[in-house]
């Protein structure tokens, strides 16, 4: 089953890129582009077959293949192309039939090599240019996508550290007993919720730090630390753990 549905939207994709083409082409049989270059070609064909074979004047049919390559389609230029190739070609026939000199043909094949290489580099300088939009665009895409994230850094960093702050302040009123004497039991677990809170402001911190590294790139800053008061921060908030676990937690200072 999975296979039929693969096999569906190959021929969905290869319908849908066909009726794409079909509709360019269309466009390129209708535009003003299309009718001046038409015109061009018809110019030099006019100048080819009204001189001797011995003059070649199919260098000329590379202005109308290189105005076709920017103002028409892919298909529009190759057809020019081949077009051009192949009066060059029966030029020395037509329109009058003369004996066929190696000279002369030399001159056509090196015309028909000047304009096949023309061909071919427009469609290379096509495709790259394809390519420097594809790129443009997905940079365009990306530049947005961190505009969006540095805005829901800053707005999630600001919803999260606004109540942080009042729970904080509410805990410090508490702790300096504006709201009634505590116990020593209960000073204590208000310290833990304390630096527990103020160890969420500090994450919160360390990302916006880390949206703004990525903008501005990382600067570290060096400062002491004092390794007691962290190791009794880590041991405080893993207090009711270890205790549930039967984890007894012992720092000892040399």
């Amino acid at each position: 089953m999975d296979d039929i549905n693969i096999h569906s939207f190959q021929l969905y994709q290869a319908f849908k890129q066909m009726t794409m083409r079909l509709h360019s082409s269309l466009i390129s049989w209708r535009s003003h582009s299309f009718w001046m270059i038409v015109g061009l070609f018809g110019l030099v064909i006019v100048l080819e077959f009204s001189t001797p074979p011995d003059y070649v004047m199919g260098y000329l049919y590379i202005s109308p293949i290189l105005i076709a390559n920017s103002q028409l389609s892919r298909t529009s230029t190759f057809l020019f192309a081949l077009a051009s190739v192949f009066l060059t070609i029966i030029n020395i026939w037509i329109p009058n039939f003369e004996t066929i000199q190696a000279s002369m043909v030399v001159n056509r094949l090196v015309t028909i090599l000047a304009l096949v290489v023309t061909a071919i580099l427009c469609d290379r300088n096509r495709q790259t240019q394809q390519i420097l939009v594809q790129q443009q665009v997905k940079l365009q895409a990306q530049e947005q996508i961190m505009n969006v994230r540095e805005d829901f850094a800053s707005t999630l960093a600001h919803d999260l550290k606004t109540p942080l702050l009042g729970a904080i302040e509410t805990l410090q009123a508490f702790d300096r007993q504006q709201f009634g004497t505590i116990d020593a039991k209960q000073k204590a677990v208000v310290n833990t919720m304390i630096r527990s809170h103020q160890n969420s402001l500090q994450l919160v911190e360390t990302l916006l730090d880390v949206y703004r590294n990525e903008t501005e790139g990382l600067q570290l800053q060096l400062e002491p630390i004092n390794l007691v008061i962290l190791a009794e921060d880590v041991a405080t908030s893993l207090l009711i753990l270890s205790t549930s676990r039967r984890v007894h937690l012992n720092l000892n200072y040399y």
